[in-house]
């Protein structure tokens, strides 16, 4: 009886805040709501501001090399040609630092779950109470809330909480969310402890974190080495240029010392590549 009255005073509360009106306005276009919230998802990962940042860093790369190894216009407009596997490579690396990000929002979402299903809540509203955990923590206009708010309209439409959190897990692309909504759906059928099983998925995203912060903290000195190293080769370039002037003018001259500077970027490039691929190290 106590719980069920924390659980209607809990709905009250939940009512009288202006973020959470989406759980009891019946005037509410769902379906608009939920095409909202799916593509500001996507522009999450694919805004505008991260295309402006890759296009940015790839000018100035590009003009440098330019510059450096062939003092040449000619050049940059030649290298515009690797521009797409640039922001290719540039977009995953920035999806994959978000999706990190998201994975550990999820972490403490479970937390807040955790605690509200404990404490007697349902599965329903255990995820509405780990939502105001979520603002709180991290502010109305983070992913993770996005995402509640999904799985809340599709709670509104009649879709159980177990299908809806079923839903997230597919369209995530987190192999911990998808872990999660699979092991509900496993639940949902043979039954179980969504509290335990919640409890400890947050335990082991928990651990996988604090691994892979161990593994950063064991390279970070081999990445400021490698970040070092792979400048050395333009400061030296840009000190022999400005220093003594004249002294590399047959390598920006005909068709050999072209081609020997090519070369040179090619090994440069290479070895970059290389020691990026070392020193990233999955945990």
């Amino acid at each position: 009886m106590e719980n069920l009255n924390t659980e209607e005073s809990f709905k009250e509360q939940v009512t009288v805040k202006e973020q959470d009106t989406y759980v009891v306005d019946s005037n509410i276009n769902v379906s608009v709501c939920n095409k909202t919230l799916l593509r500001d998802r996507h522009e999450t990962f694919n805004g505008l501001k991260e295309n402006g940042c890759v296009l940015a860093i790839w000018l100035l790369i590009s003009s440098l090399v330019a510059y450096t190894f062939f003092e040449s216009i000619v050049a940059f407009l030649i290298l515009q040609i690797f521009f797409i596997p640039f922001r290719k490579k540039l977009l995953h690396m920035i999806k994959k630092r978000k999706m990190e990000k998201l994975k550990l929002q999820f972490k403490d979402m479970l937390k807040s779950m955790t605690n509200a299903l404990e404490n007697g809540y349902s599965l329903e509203n255990s995820i509405r109470e780990s939502r105001v955990s979520m603002v709180a923590l991290y502010g109305k206009d983070e992913i993770i809330v996005k995402e509640i708010d999904l799985i809340l309209n599709r709670i509104k439409l009649n879709i159980s909480a177990v299908d809806a959190l079923f839903e997230w897990s597919k369209r995530s692309g987190i192999p911990e969310v998808s872990l999660y909504g699979s092991t509900l759906g496993v639940i949902k059928e043979t039954g179980g402890d969504i509290a335990r099983i919640t409890k400890d998925l947050a335990e082991m995203i928990e651990r996988q974190h604090e691994d892979e912060k161990r593994i950063e903290e064991l390279t970070a000195s081999k990445r400021y080495e490698q970040l070092i190293l792979s400048a050395v080769p333009i400061v030296m370039i840009f000190y022999i240029k400005f220093t003594s002037k004249g002294y590399m003018d047959a390598l920006y001259e005909g068709i050999t010392g072209r081609v020997c500077m090519g070369i040179c970027l090619f090994i440069y490039v290479f070895s970059i590549c290389m020691s990026v691929k070392i020193l990233n190290i999955d945990s």
